[in-house]
């Protein structure tokens, strides 16, 4: 077997190890870089272990042998299955808005990972040339709810309209959020047309399936309908293009000031015609950055123990 095997089953490893995830042998398969059979697969980890660069507890993998890794990940992997059924209801009343195509659920929850606390993140598709428009009205009730103090779970900070769904940033981080991507409202199989538009990311993740069938196609109501027809025609273009100008020119100031998120990133986003999406020279940037970082460290400690 070549040395090729061992490298992308400690890719995979090292990647989850970031976020201090333990990994099954299915998941490691799902996220591998190249087809692998279940023999070679076997040896190859078989061969990490004898190597100590990865510890098998229980069904679990890691690079690191720490069993609270393990109980870590089961608490927040029973925490998913409740946060994802809030997710569920608010991904029913999104599609009421105006303009919603499509609403998935990403980040920490599509991987099956919940904290205490943590948001409800939401990938949407919006219907083309009123991106802008949608995404105000859905932020009417996330600021009411700030100014009164209300506690809002959903994070909408992924938008994308339909003319434009491939994600240009291609690389292994936006592969994972690709292929792990739950799609739970689907209007004219929109996110059909996504998977399609992003089959760049069978480049990097060439097991994955997209989990287009656990979505739910819908038609718009009759209110949608009305609200949209109220913004049809030239006098609702010019009106998105207004809203985006604004955004997009107090979000350049906000990227400026040295104020920072909790995460420790500047606020404010991309503002574009055709999509609306967090800085992906940020938390992209900083989590490819570590895993090089790892998988260099790997290659030594490996190199290290085949001397030896």
């Amino acid at each position: 077997m070549t040395n090729s095997y061992t490298e992308s089953v400690l890719k995979v490893l090292a990647y989850f190890d970031i976020f201090n995830y333990p990994v099954k042998l299915d998941e490691i398969r799902y996220f591998l870089d190249q087809p692998v059979t279940e023999k070679k697969l076997t040896f190859a980890l078989q061969q990490l272990q004898d190597q100590q660069l990865l510890w098998h507890m229980g069904e679990f993998y890691c690079l690191r042998n720490d069993i609270t890794l393990v109980e870590r990940r089961l608490h927040c992997n029973a925490m998913a299955v409740k946060q994802l059924k809030r997710a569920m209801l608010f991904a029913k009343l999104i599609r009421c808005f105006p303009y919603v195509k499509g609403v998935a659920v990403s980040g920490s929850l599509s991987k099956n990972v919940a904290y205490e606390g943590s948001d409800l993140d939401f990938f949407l598709v919006m219907q083309k040339d009123r991106l802008w428009i949608g995404r105000t009205l859905l932020h009417i009730p996330v600021k009411i709810a700030a100014l009164l103090g209300l506690p809002h779970y959903a994070c909408l900070n992924y938008y994308i309209d339909e003319s434009a769904l491939e994600i240009p940033e291609q690389n292994m981080f936006t592969a994972m959020e690709v292929a792990t991507m739950l799609p739970v409202q689907n209007s004219q199989r929109v996110f059909q047309r996504f998977y399609h538009a992003n089959q760049w990311a069978y480049h990097f993740l060439p097991g994955h399936k997209p989990r287009i069938d656990e979505s739910r196609e819908f038609a718009p109501g009759y209110l949608r309908r009305f609200m949209e027809w109220i913004f049809d025609g030239a006098w609702g273009s010019r009106l998105d293009d207004r809203i985006m100008g604004k955004c997009r020119k107090r979000w350049e100031l906000l990227s400026q000031s040295p104020k920072r998120n909790p995460k420790g990133f500047p606020f404010g986003a991309i503002a574009e015609k055709h999509y609306c999406k967090p800085y992906p020279y940020f938390f992209q940037k900083k989590v490819l950055s570590q895993l090089d970082e790892k998988m260099y460290l790997l290659s030594a400690k490996r190199k290290q123990a085949l001397d030896n």
